[in-house]
Order: C-alpha cells, then structure tokens, then sequence
C-alpha cells in the first residue's frame, strides 16, 4: 500500500476479520 506497518498487527487484523466471518456464518 506504501504505508510501513507492523506485519504483526497485519496478521492480528487478519485473525479478526476471520473471526469475525466464522462467528456471522455459524450464527
């Protein structure tokens, strides 16, 4: 994208938003 950021938060965004689209499928 151009902006620097923390491959970390990256991939703990990730993990949210997956979350996020198993918890709305499941319910």
């Amino acid at each position: 994208f151009g902006i620097p950021c923390c491959p970390l938060h990256l991939k703990r965004l990730l993990i949210v938003v997956v979350v996020v689209v198993l918890v709305v499928v499941v319910i």
